[in-house]
């Protein structure tokens, strides 16, 4: 598992078994279980390298909090 600092956001990455990654906020991630197995409640990226997973959930967190911060302080931070 690997972590970026982006902006305020601490997102931890993990190559699934899949061979796809999956990209969390470390920080704010909540996940719930029952019988079925596990969900998240929180926003998740998916993608089929480190970036496009990311990238996806930069996306989704700006989706919910639509100010675009994120987004500039990573392209602030290359």
């Amino acid at each position: 598992m690997a972590t970026h600092q982006i902006g305020s956001i601490k997102i931890s990455v993990e190559l699934q078994p899949d061979n796809h990654w999956h990209a969390i906020d470390a920080d704010n991630y909540e996940a719930e279980s029952d019988s079925e197995g596990w969900w998240s409640k929180s926003p998740v990226g998916y993608g089929k390298t480190e970036q496009e997973a990311i990238d996806d959930l930069i996306d989704q967190i700006e989706d919910q909090d639509n100010d675009g911060g994120i987004r500039q302080a990573q392209e602030c931070a290359e």
